[in-house]
């Protein structure tokens, strides 16, 4: 079963999130802020990491979330989550990113984007 870490500081988020993805038979875990989720990425592991661009409670050594989550788990693809307007305008790989998408999120087009993203890393590009 794939594993996803969900990344986002707003509680009623991370919540949906992850009762959405658990569904759709997906691992979970969840962290609220980037030192949790620099931890579980040091202890287990992931997938993919689905994160919000703009998590608070960054680490003292002033990393953003992706400088954080590259430094601890470099190989592992980032599915950004972001409010920005011209959000699905931006190129995810420009930024070294698996996907950006836009808030608010469908369940369902997500849950496609995030599967695209673990077939691509298992080397299925099609399957989804």
């Amino acid at each position: 079963m794939p594993r996803v870490l969900v990344v986002d500081d707003d509680p009623a988020v991370l919540q949906v999130l992850t009762a959405g993805l658990e569904r759709e038979q997906l691992e979970v875990r969840a962290a609220a802020d980037i030192d949790a989720s620099r931890e579980l990425l040091q202890s287990e592991p992931f997938d993919v990491i689905l994160t919000d661009l703009f998590v608070r409670a960054f680490s003292p050594g002033g990393f953003t979330p992706l400088d954080a989550y590259r430094e601890v788990a470099p190989d592992v693809p980032i599915m950004v989550l972001t409010a920005h307007t011209q959000a699905e305008r931006l190129d995810p790989m420009h930024f070294g990113l698996a996907a950006i998408i836009a808030k608010p999120v469908v369940l369902s087009d997500l849950v496609a984007r995030l599967r695209a993203v673990l077939a691509s890393r298992d080397g299925n590009p099609t399957a989804g």
